[in-house]
């Protein structure tokens, strides 16, 4: 499985907890390739996810050499 269907499935876990138009650009970074970017725009706009998602959310930021900031906003999610 590529990347970027990789990517689509996590979105697809977390699509309620996102505003619409979050959502969009993120689907749209992924289809682009920017990775990266769409993680870290969909993990900004977060409030809370449930462990397991919290766990997916880290290991895709690790495989696509996330920074810092993304990886501590990744840690800092509260679990619901």
């Amino acid at each position: 499985m590529d990347e970027s269907t990789k990517f689509s499935l996590l979105l697809s876990k977390v699509h309620d907890a996102l505003p619409s138009e979050v959502l969009r650009a993120c689907e749209s970074l992924n289809g682009h390739g920017e990775w990266e970017m769409a993680l870290g725009h969909c993990v900004y706009h977060l409030a809370g996810v449930p462990l397991s998602t919290k766990m997916e959310l880290m290991a895709c930021a690790k495989r696509f050499g996330s920074s810092d900031t993304v990886l501590t906003a990744i840690e800092k999610l509260p679990c619901s």
